[in-house]
């Protein structure tokens, strides 16, 4: 992930295939990294507030009231999350997340209902978010009987 020089260099981006804005990869050599350069450098303020990210299905896990994210399998924002608490110096939870927002954006029908007998699987390295944006306005966050 790199950082955008401000709004223009955002409304500027050209839209991919999925019709997200994205940086041109001519320009990525240019820009500054979120989490630092691969050879070790860290970025001077990688502090970060919120991270949206994208899924293809999310449920909510009975037991714990967590989001669970489904995601492409390839295992981007989870290394993205843990060289972001690495980066950062920035402590991570007992559950081992680190302590920025981590919200997505889905449409509704992304979200599993619990009565569909069908659920996200999740592994070790997968990390549960604070939330779901979904296209009909609705914001889904984790039960309250189930959060600190």
């Amino acid at each position: 992930m790199v950082s955008l020089k401000g709004i223009e260099d955002y409304e500027s981006l050209q839209r991919d295939k999925w019709g997200i804005p994205s940086v041109n990869a001519g320009t990525v050599h240019e820009r500054q990294r979120s989490v630092g350069e691969l050879d070790g450098n860290i970025s001077e303020d990688i502090s970060l507030d919120l991270i949206l990210m994208p899924g293809v299905a999310f449920d909510i896990d009975p037991q714990s009231g967590n989001i669970r994210r489904l995601g492409h399998g390839k295992g981007f924002y989870d290394y993205f999350l843990h060289r972001y608490a690495l980066a950062a110096s920035v402590e991570e939870t007992p559950d081992h997340r680190p302590t920025v927002l981590l919200y997505a954006l889905a449409l509704k029908e992304q979200l599993l209902s619990p009565d569909s007998g069908e659920t996200v699987p999740v592994g070790p390295h997968d990390q549960p978010i604070d939330g779901v944006f979904l296209g009909d306005g609705k914001l889904i966050e984790p039960a309250k009987e189930h959060t600190n």
